[in-house]
C-alpha cells in the first residue's frame, strides 16, 4: 500500500510577527483520509510581490 500525499510551501498571512512578517510554513496534505497539516519553519516573509 502507498500512501499519497503533496508538500507545498504556504505563507500563513493570517496573523503577522512583531517584525512585520510572515512565517513561512510547509503545507503536508494527504488524499484518504483528507487532511492536511502545517509545520513551521524558520523562515519569515511580507507579501509583497517582486515581479
Amino acid at each position: 500500500m502507498t500512501q499519497e500525499y503533496s508538500i507545498s510551501i504556504y505563507l500563513d498571512t493570517r496573523r503577522a510577527k512583531s517584525n512585520g512578517k510572515y512565517p513561512v510554513k510547509l503545507r503536508v496534505f494527504t488524499p484518504n483520509p483528507r487532511k492536511q497539516k502545517l509545520y513551521p519553519t524558520i523562515f519569515d516573509f511580507t507579501e509583497k510581490r517582486i515581479c
